[in-house]
């Protein structure tokens, strides 16, 4: 009868808890899915700031476009544009800095908007600190097919009618640094 109480204990004592071998297990399983977690949202993210690139650009050319309709230029050639817009309260909310004074690219750099072309019939959106991986989605979103289109340089290849954009030609030109400056020209 002992020998049976001390078979019955000891069972008890290996049916309590977790061996170590199992709770390392658990913890890599862990392990792995919060790293494939990390990695889907930096993907999602990564892709959410090159849209939110494209609707800012999408955003500002048709502000400008309205703000300066009906007239015949949009100001000398270089003319700093973006004070005008941030008066007309042009940009999309969080894009201009908290001193009011410029407009802030989704990768936190400064955005130009300029009277372009000759005389200033033309005018330019760039981006200066577009990185690589943002630089071919977002090269692509405005192109030769859009009617306003009128070039985009990237680091220092042009496209335009002349040298279409295909994606071969802009994973080059994207690939000249970590992150590119980009610069739209639109009518």
């Amino acid at each position: 009868m002992e020998q049976t109480v001390l078979l019955v204990k000891n069972r008890q004592r290996k049916e309590s808890g977790f061996s170590l071998l199992e709770l390392l297990l658990v913890v890599g399983v862990g392990a792995l899915l919060l790293l494939a977690g990390i990695g889907t949202y930096q993907l999602v993210t990564s892709g959410s700031t090159s849209n939110e690139a494209i609707r800012l650009i999408a955003t500002v050319k048709q502000q400008t476009q309205r703000a300066f309709q009906g007239q015949q230029t949009y100001g000398a050639a270089g003319a700093n544009l973006v004070p005008t817009l941030i008066a007309m309260q042009a940009f999309p909310s969080g894009v201009v800095n908290p001193a009011g004074t410029a407009a802030i690219d989704p990768w936190g750099g400064t955005m130009t908007i300029t009277a372009a072309g000759a005389g200033g019939a033309n005018f330019a959106i760039a981006l200066p600190t577009v990185p690589t991986s943002a630089c071919i989605q977002i090269g692509t979103a405005f192109t030769e097919n859009d009617t306003d289109f009128v070039s985009l340089v990237v680091g220092g290849t042009t496209f335009n009618v002349g040298n279409p954009i295909s994606t071969a030609n802009l994973t080059t030109a994207c690939s000249s640094a970590a992150n590119v400056t980009m610069t739209w020209t639109f009518f």
